[in-house]
């Protein structure tokens, strides 16, 4: 366990620039959208006759916020990418050094995972946050800015922010079990294609390939088999539930024969 908090805490380190420019890269680009909507709906209407915007204006109907949330989106996916490609290719010796210390090698693949899981924690936070800032700065301007008074309100009056934050318990485990899956897929992945095992070019993206393929498949056959199987709802919520949990049982095994038996020191 301290083997693992200290990994934690290596990799939490290494990533604080990065982390710190993604979050202010966030809360700069919606506040951003808050003033353009602000500014738009003054010019359209000072007096405020007609409708009022609102958050749902701000965040659900702003490209410019559908931008940010998918570039933050975008840069975590591609920072647990490089995560793995900067021990293989950028600083190669560190990574044998972390793999050579005694205890499990999967140490060192969980502090990664869970790095990136407490990042998304704190990204899923600040967004939250988000919302009663922007109803907050919103209600300065009570001529052309509708206030939503409750905070559950917020969350199932925005599409995109509660694809982030689903308020059930359900959804919740639907959206992050998929999540996990795809995460730990694409570790999985990264150690097959760029650790310097001797294999040829040709193998390694055949093995990559095939992996990549075997995932894919095996999750439309799940998402397949809840919309075309006359399920009841929580049938189909079971079985997506325990078929996802049963994927990051597989992945994760994998991962530790990857750990194991792939990397060669």
């Amino acid at each position: 366990m301290n083997k693992f908090l200290m990994l934690l805490s290596d990799e939490l380190r290494r990533a604080k620039g990065f982390y710190i420019f993604l979050l202010a890269f966030a809360v700069i680009g919606e506040l951003a959208a808050l003033i353009l909507a602000l500014v738009k709906q003054f010019q359209i209407d000072p007096m405020g006759l007609n409708n009022k915007i609102d958050i749902v204006t701000v965040l659900d109907q702003s490209m410019l916020t559908v931008l940010v949330i998918g570039g933050v989106v975008l840069a975590m996916i591609v920072y647990s990418i490089y995560t793995w490609l900067r021990e293989w290719r950028l600083e190669g010796a560190y990574i044998y050094r972390l793999l050579s210390l005694p205890g499990s090698r999967m140490s060192v693949y969980m502090a990664k995972l869970f790095s990136i899981l407490l990042m998304v924690a704190g990204l899923l936070l600040v967004q939250v946050l988000m919302l009663p800032l922007i109803n907050l700065i919103g209600s300065f301007f009570p001529r052309i800015f509708r206030v939503i008074a409750w905070p559950q309100a917020w969350v199932h009056a925005l599409n995109l922010v509660y694809l982030l934050v689903p308020v059930g318990i359900t959804m919740g485990i639907y959206y992050y079990s998929a999540g996990i899956n795809f995460l730990v897929s694409l570790f999985n992945l990264c150690i097959i294609i760029g650790s310097k095992k001797s294999h040829g070019w040709r193998k390694t993206l055949l093995l990559g390939g095939l992996y990549f393929m075997v995932f894919v498949l095996l999750q439309l056959a799940i998402v397949m088999t809840v919309v075309w199987m006359p399920l009841l709802q929580s049938e189909s919520s079971c079985f997506f539930i325990v078929a996802q949990a049963l994927m990051i049982a597989l992945n994760l095994a994998g991962a530790k024969y990857l750990m194991n038996n792939y990397i060669s020191i």
